[in-house]
């Protein structure tokens, strides 16, 4: 007799390649711990609490200033990026395409508005100036809609990305990976699968910003994206899977089955000839999401905008980089300053150890009559002279630097509304505001870049997602 049992399915995806591609996460984390790092102290000098990254023992006590030269240069030229929003517009490439560029062109604007691109623009443009490069990232979410689909476009934190040290486009990375922490309870009802999987021992794969409250993360699991490229049948799919633990949540590998479509089937006879009949049955057509990879253009979903770029590295740096080391010679000129005004709104004194005097009694401003063992001599009290600083030479240092960062990070007064001394026309101060403007418009024109890259991801997203018809409001050419 045959054996009947029947076999478990083998997955392509499973524990054993989950663990290895944990492993795989873990180095790509000790990659980037320098970047990571940095991110992290950059957010505290965005916050002004910078100071602790600056203090010894021996000045821990002392006055810590914090003044908002290097924050105005941040929130100044994200003034610029979002006065300069950039439009959607899709060119034919041939004659033949003209009409479907120009329904694009209207389309396009409205999903986008849908996804709240401009305040994912918004963030991206203020991560991009704090740490350097800011990342746009465009899925499918079949969430939306009630079920129907639609495009999602976030701003994505660097310290949940994780990519292959070394490379210099994210394209190029063998995987790339996305981590969240997601509530427990959350995960179990929409992954029953996951069970015990749920625990805190992943969780310490993100570093965490320093925070003024207190962020409990007890009942979080840090639940993995794991993105990877693989050729199949001579072309190369986009292929991902999403685990928390060794528990594999989703994977496009393990997703074999095929959309059926009802077809006419020929009739055989027992012996398999056909009758010249035919019947209606639901045939298996196209490709699986296994054969077809979760997107059809095959790209990692993320795109990068970086600033001022590192050599080697997909990242580069941005306007805290640049500008934290003058600015910290100015907070430390400041707190100078402030203990010498404190030192010479109280002075102190010198004293002889057989002076007589009571030095409670000295000590105490309130008291109207100091009483002495002996009679005072010229030299029983001295006061200490305290040099003044807050004036003359130390002033023009402090100027120099904040003249410095303005340089530096090209936020010069004429950029913020300001008025160099004898420019009082206003095709000068227009000349100058144009001048001064050049840095700002390079700055954004790499994300104009990474706005074009991101709505040809949105195309290949229409084309692969929206097989239903959808209705838009779009604007006409009269404005109706």
């Amino acid at each position: 007799m045959g054996d009947n049992t029947t076999q478990p399915v083998v997955q392509a995806i499973g524990p054993e390649q989950v663990r290895k591609a944990y492993g795989i996460l873990r180095k790509y984390k000790d990659g980037k711990k320098n970047l990571e790092d940095r991110i992290v102290h950059n957010e505290k000098w965005w916050r002004m609490r910078h100071w602790s990254d600056m203090e010894t023992s021996e000045t821990k006590d002392e006055p810590q200033p914090a003044s908002g030269w290097l924050f105005n240069a941040v929130i100044s030229k994200h003034a610029d990026f979002m006065d300069n929003f950039p439009g959607t517009v899709i060119l034919p490439r041939e004659p033949g395409d003209v009409e479907e560029a120009q329904r694009l062109s209207s389309v396009i604007p409205v999903v986008m508005d849908q996804a709240d691109y401009r305040n994912v623009y918004s963030d991206e443009a203020w991560y991009k100036l704090k740490t350097g490069t800011g990342v746009f990232g465009v899925f499918w979410d079949q969430g939306k809609l009630n079920g129907l689909g639609d495009i999602t476009i976030k701003s994505m934190d660097l310290l949940s990305l994780f990519w292959e040290p070394g490379i210099t486009d994210i394209q190029q990375s063998a995987n790339v990976f996305s981590v969240e922490l997601v509530d427990n309870d959350l995960i179990r009802s929409a992954y029953p699968q996951a069970g015990n999987a749920l625990s805190q021992t992943q969780n310490s794969i993100l570093t965490k910003y320093v925070y003024d409250d207190a962020i409990d993360t007890s009942n979080k699991s840090a639940v993995i994206d794991w993105y990877y490229k693989k050729v199949i049948n001579g072309k190369t799919t986009l292929q991902y899977a999403k685990f928390v633990g060794d528990v594999v949540l989703y994977a496009t590998e393990n997703d074999t089955s095929r959309k059926t479509a009802a077809q006419q089937v020929p009739d055989v006879d027992e012996q398999g000839n056909p009758t010249g009949t035919a019947h209606t049955d639901e045939v298996p057509v196209g490709e699986s999401v296994a054969e077809r990879g979760l997107y059809d253009h095959a790209l990692y979903p993320f795109v990068f905008d970086v600033l001022w770029p590192e050599q080697g590295m997909p990242v580069g740096f941005g306007l805290i980089d640049a500008g934290k080391s003058a600015q910290a010679s100015i907070d430390i000129f400041n707190s100078a300053f402030e203990k010498n005004v404190q030192y010479g709104a109280q002075p102190r004194y010198m004293m002889r150890a057989d002076g007589g005097i009571n030095e409670e009694e000295f000590a105490d401003p309130h008291k109207l009559i100091i009483h002495t063992d002996t009679s005072l001599g010229d030299d029983s009290v001295k006061p200490i002279q305290t040099p003044n600083i807050v004036s003359g030479n130390y002033i023009d240092i402090l100027q120099n630097k904040v003249d410095e960062l303005k340089e530096v990070l090209g936020n010069r007064d004429v950029t913020t509304g300001g008025v160099s001394s004898g420019v009082t026309s206003a095709s000068g101060i227009a000349a100058l505001q144009e001048s001064s403007g050049k840095t700002s418009r390079d700055q954004i024109a790499t994300t104009y870049e990474a706005h074009r890259k991101v709505v040809n991801l949105v195309i290949e997203l229409i084309r692969q997602f929206y097989d239903l018809p959808r209705q838009f409001r779009i604007t006409g050419q009269q404005g109706e």
